[in-house]
């Protein structure tokens, strides 16, 4: 049993217990989003934030008719909503939580996009799907918990994707590693409340695409345009105050109160220059 295979049940109550803050505190309800937005224009709103990340995702995939495509880590399957609505492609995504797949199955029914959306509990790094089975895969800020080593997920990617088939990570990165005692700990205390084990660099990323077998690898640094969101989840750090109290009660959880500290200390990964985002576009 590796690390991050002992990591998958830290994961999956993370979003168990997460998902209905995420609902109440950052979810916009049209896209449905609970990733970070990229903030292309001084007049983007939350809402074209959180969909400029589908937009991208699309014009990089370039869905076609009745293909069938793969949202792995998929939460409340917001992207493959979204993508269903603007393209004539199937998808299917999976995660972890089943509290997520409830949320998603009450979104895809209000969206009427049943025939063409599927969520279900799986996991990524052993997927139980055919050879061959998908024609593209996606992840939007998922792939993070395969970190620090990434590899066997890419190799399971690249095992269920068609040859030719398209393979898009949208997620988080070091820009460089913490460099001494403080950084460490910002680090530290970021990946424990998100249930990271660790961060890795866009290098790394590409060298264990590589490896697997991924070819044409692509990157696009998104570090300036995700800014908005950072400051806006900053903001939402101020429930942390709250939140320890009603931990004193046993009303919350461990769980829930590190992952709004995790939220403290993105503000300083990113101020400090240690954390970034970026998109990996890579074909099999």
């Amino acid at each position: 049993m590796t690390e991050i295979e002992d990591n998958i049940k830290n994961v999956k109550d993370y979003y168990d217990t997460s998902t209905k803050w995420y609902d109440w505190f950052y979810y916009d309800k049209e896209s449905l989003g609970l990733h970070y937005g990229f903030w292309e224009s001084k007049k983007d709103s939350k809402k074209d934030a959180l969909t400029n990340q589908y937009k991208i995702i699309k014009d990089l995939l370039k869905p076609q008719k009745d293909e069938l495509i793969l949202d792995a880590g998929c939460g409340v399957g917001g992207a493959s909503i979204w993508l269903a609505e603007h393209t004539e492609a199937k998808y299917m995504g999976i995660t972890l939580s089943e509290e997520q797949v409830r949320f998603a199955q009450k979104y895809i029914k209000r969206r009427r996009v049943e025939k063409r959306v599927k969520v279900q509990v799986g996991n990524y790094l052993d997927t139980k799907f055919p050879d061959k089975y998908f024609d593209k895969v996606f992840g939007i800020e998922s792939m993070c918990y395969a970190y620090p080593k990434p590899l066997s997920l890419y190799k399971e990617i690249y095992r269920v994707l068609k040859p030719g088939g398209k393979f898009v990570i949208s997620d988080g990165v070091y820009l460089r590693k913490p460099k001494n005692d403080s950084e460490r700990k910002i680090s530290i205390d970021y990946c424990n409340g998100f249930k990271l084990v660790d961060m890795i660099t866009p290098t790394e990323i590409m060298k264990d695409l590589k490896e697997a077998g991924f070819r044409d690898i692509k990157t696009i640094d998104k570090t300036k345009e995700i800014k908005k969101s950072i400051d806006y989840i900053d903001s939402r750090s101020k429930l942390v105050k709250p939140l320890r109290f009603l931990r004193y009660f046993n009303l919350v959880s461990q769980t829930e109160v590190e992952n709004l500290l995790a939220t403290l200390n993105q503000k300083n990964m990113y101020e400090t220059g240690l954390f970034g985002y970026a998109v990996f576009a890579s074909e099999k």
